[in-house]
């Protein structure tokens, strides 16, 4: 699954696909080590080990140990800028060129 965010301030976003964002990752970048290898189990529908109560159980987990707390770290330019180029920033997350010249720019 792929997250991705928009920079409004690079333009007006009228719910633009993930692909046109200007910063984007899979989500299991945002996941613990740990929990990548499970993430990918866990997708892999053909895998019956899982019960279907389970799987949703962890994928739900997973979504709101990792995905919804990165969002909430990049909720404005300012938060993005805070923990851009950090140990907060996922690793294999993407800001591109445009974007990059957003975040690393002066904010004053």
């Amino acid at each position: 699954m792929n997250v991705a965010i928009w920079l409004c301030a690079l333009g007006e976003g009228n719910d633009p696909p993930h692909h046109k964002c200007q910063i984007r990752c899979r989500w299991e970048c945002l996941a613990a080590s740990t929990d990548q290898q499970h993430l990918g189990q866990l997708l892999d529908l053909e895998d019956v080990s899982f019960d279907d109560r389970v799987r949703a159980f962890e994928v739900t987990r997973i979504i709101t140990d990792f995905v919804l707390p990165f969002f909430a770290r990049t909720t404005s330019l300012t938060a993005i800028r805070s923990i851009y180029k950090t140990e907060l920033w996922p690793r294999g997350c993407l800001a591109y060129a445009v974007a990059q010249r957003l975040i690393e720019s002066d904010p004053t």
